[in-house]
């Protein structure tokens, strides 16, 4: 930056300053108001501010030299009076010429003042001036001898008008077009300048687009374009078919554009990796100057992984197009989560309304597991050793260690009769019916429907066969047999005694447990009895264990069926497991073996389901 000084004499007389005393009461003392001194302006324009210097103090106050330190900066009028006595003013008028945005300087003044015989006195400028961004313009791409138009846009970013009067390029091959020369563009607007490239050979092609200002001057802005055989595009640079479900589809349609006034003919279109679906319509196809044609692609995930492929597009004058095409498939999952309760490890169990017993039938030993919780109905224990209880309409899992019983699922009309066949079919009687229980939603379907009677309070699995204790069609309660292979109910006959509402058929003795405390074993093809031992206590249902003196086992049954078992993750107290086995038939996770879980553990399954487009 240049510095640049103004000096003024104020008097054509020679004053000798260093004899001045304070004798007319003190010293000199110069002020100059204001202090700092503020002006704005315009670019080229001229803008005038008073200076008043006054002698504050008590001698003669003499001035002998001004000087200007700034380019923007004059004294435009000089101060006529050198010579100011205590309390006495001058004005100085200053002239600030704008050149740019911001001129600051410093006035100086010269004089006796006994504290600063150099005064500065600060010079503040703004300005209003004109100021334009060329946007940088790149046709990209382009045809020898094939004009192209592009569009520059000029923006006003000064705090003044500007007057744009000219345009014009360093290169003939660039021609701009001043149909709407001049042009005014107030502060923070812009307009947009149309420039046409006729390139004349291949390669690189620069030049500068200028774009003169009345009062400022040239501003300028880069063109570029690159010559060559390459003037069709996409209008993306990918294709992101984004997210499916698999074996949903979706479709895209890019299009092919001609930026170019030339005609082009596509003659090949074709997938690198098949990842993708491509409609191929009817080839040659021409798509005029300036004009554009699309391509049907579709995507349809066939696994839950990221896909890409390539589309390639091939022209008659050589160039050759790819586009990037990327998509991923995926699963709906679902997570259900389960708390693990110790299995059956006794051979039979017998229940009251609300406490869990383990019954030693060799012994004659009864002992108390611990409170339901909840009021049971029944109980059952399914080939894994999983225990199960009835309480009306709810399905509960019972802990065999500690005799809690925890909500499973709601049943749908509710019984009294419980079992779980060898195959994982859960039964439950309720009143004449028989019926399936769908594990996933508690979906009751009816399998068969006596004639007469009702269910006295439970069923059990032997041999293929189940056997219901059944009242109202004899003397006390009946066993009723169903044949789970035809479907057919059949009274074996009567026992004479009422009130049998648990049975199990431990090894193929059939027992039942009445709730006036008695166990009576009963003969399995007429069910008359053929002993009776009174136990104690009143008893609601039992069950015997099918998985007895093997290692224990889990289940856990699913609401929703999985897409298959390579998409299941079992987590037990949030760690990765491999310790399963997926049941399609019960739909269900399964742990063999039964030392890799305890009671109080947490399994979270979580599996892909068929898609839902």
């Amino acid at each position: 930056m240049s510095v640049s000084f103004l000096v003024f004499a104020l008097a054509c007389q020679d004053y000798d300053l260093s004899g001045i005393d304070d004798a007319a009461g003190g010293d000199a003392n110069l002020v100059a108001n204001p202090d700092p001194v503020r002006a704005e302006g315009v670019a080229g324009g001229e803008t005038l501010v008073q200076v008043t210097l006054t002698n504050s103090g008590g001698a003669l106050l003499f001035i002998d030299e001004l000087s200007i330190e700034g380019g923007d900066w004059a004294v435009a009028v000089p101060n006529a009076e050198n010579e100011l006595a205590s309390g006495e003013s001058t004005e100085l008028t200053l002239s600030y010429t704008p050149s740019a945005a911001y001129g600051d300087g410093t006035l100086w003044v010269y004089s006796n003042d006994g504290d600063s015989p150099e005064t500065p006195v600060a010079l503040i400028g703004e300005a209003r001036v004109p100021e334009l961004l060329v946007s940088d313009l790149s046709f990209g791409k382009g045809f020898v001898d094939c004009p192209i138009s592009g569009w520059a846009t000029v923006t006003n970013l000064g705090t003044a008008d500007a007057l744009v009067v000219d345009l014009g390029t360093t290169v003939e091959r660039y021609l701009p077009v001043e149909d709407a020369l001049p042009f005014t563009l107030a502060p923070g607007e812009w307009q947009e300048v149309e420039v046409w490239w006729t390139p004349e050979a291949e390669g690189a092609d620069p030049a500068v687009l200028q774009v003169e200002e009345a009062a400022v001057g040239i501003f300028e802005g880069a063109l570029s374009g690159e010559a060559g055989i390459d003037n069709v595009s996409f209008e993306v640079s990918e294709v992101d078919f984004g997210t499916l479900y698999v074996e949903c589809s979706t479709v895209e349609q890019p299009r092919l554009y001609n930026n170019s006034t030339c005609e082009v003919t596509l003659t090949d279109l074709s997938l690198d990796y098949g990842d993708f679906d491509l409609d191929i319509f009817v080839l040659p196809r021409t798509i005029a100057p300036g004009g554009f044609t699309w391509v049907d692609l579709s995507f349809t995930p066939d696994d839950e992984r990221i896909f890409g492929d390539v589309l390639s597009a091939g022209f008659d004058h050589g160039q050759v197009l790819e586009l990037p095409l990327a998509g991923e498939g995926y699963f709906l999952y679902d997570t259900e989560s389960f708390d693990v309760v110790e299995p059956a490890a006794e051979a039979i169990y017998l229940h009251s309304s609300s406490e869990l017993y383990t019954y030693d039938a060799g012994s004659g030993t009864l002992s108390s597991v611990g409170s339901t919780g909840s009021s049971l109905y029944d109980i059952a224990i399914d080939e894994w050793g999983q225990l199960w209880g009835i309480g009306g309409s709810v399905l509960y899992q019972v802990d065999s260690a500690t005799g809690a019983a925890t909500s499973y699922m709601s049943l749908t009309g509710g019984g009294n009769g419980l079992a779980v066949l060898a195959d994982g079919t859960l039964i439950i009687t309720n009143g004449s019916t028989l019926s399936e229980v769908d594990w996933s939603t508690g979906t009751v379907t009816t399998l068969a429907t006596l004639s007469s009677g009702s269910s006295s309070g439970d069923i059990v699995e032997w041999d293929g066969s189940l056997y219901w204790t059944v009242s109202g069609i004899g003397s006390g309660d009946s066993v009723v047999e169903y044949d789970t292979a035809t479907g057919t109910l059949t009274n074996l006959g009567s026992t004479g005694v009422s009130g049998l509402w648990g049975i199990a058929a431990p090894d193929g003795d059939l027992l039942a447990f009445s709730s006036s405390g008695t166990m009576y074993e009963l003969d399995i093809s007429s069910g008359a009895v053929l002993s009776s031992t009174s136990i104690g206590g009143s008893w609601y249902g039992a069950a015997h264990n099918p998985n007895y003196g093997l290692d224990p086992s889990y289940i856990f049954h699913l609401v929703d069926v999985p897409l298959d078992e390579f998409h299941i993750e079992v987590l037990v107290n949030s760690v990765v497991s491999s310790d399963w086995t997926y049941d399609a038939t019960e739909n269900a996770i399964v742990f063999e073996d039964g030392t890799v879980l305890s009671g109080g553990d947490v399994v979270d399954v979580t599996y892909a389901l068929t898609s839902e487009c």
